[in-house]
């Protein structure tokens, strides 16, 4: 990833303790993030104050819980208030829910496989790159 002056505020959110983890730790050497994570859509959302750039979702937060709000639902609450960038992560490939998210303001959407990380950087990368460009 390319290294730029400015920082940017990335949010990870994943009930999966373990994945959240690994992603953080993926993303740990590049200078120009500065990244939160958060165990639910929930607390991502209560920290949008903190006006991050990007937001990487899981798309399905059961192990947070029975009640616990969707990507889906999430992404309609986040669009309503922040400018994020969304990427959505999800372990299926499923044409109609790529769209579902698409419509409802997702920026990305990454498959959980053995590419994922990478995919992840790829796509900050790509996403900071417009970021700059815009400026």
């Amino acid at each position: 990833m390319s290294l730029s002056r400015k920082k940017y505020v990335v949010f990870l959110v994943d009930d999966d303790p373990v994945f959240l983890d690994m992603l953080n730790e993926s993303l740990s050497g590049n200078s120009a993030l500065i990244v939160y994570t958060y165990n639910s859509a929930e607390q991502c959302i209560r920290n949008l104050h903190l006006n991050p750039e990007i937001i990487v979702l899981d798309h399905d937060f059961s192990k947070a819980g029975p009640d616990a709000m969707t990507g889906l639902q999430a992404i309609g609450q986040i669009t309503e208030v922040a400018e994020s960038k969304i990427i959505i992560l999800t372990g299926q490939e499923d044409g109609e829910m790529v769209f579902d998210f698409i419509r409802k303001g997702a920026s990305d959407y990454i498959i959980k496989d053995e590419d994922l990380f990478e995919n992840i950087e790829i796509a900050l990368s790509e996403m900071i790159q417009d970021m700059e460009g815009e400026r």
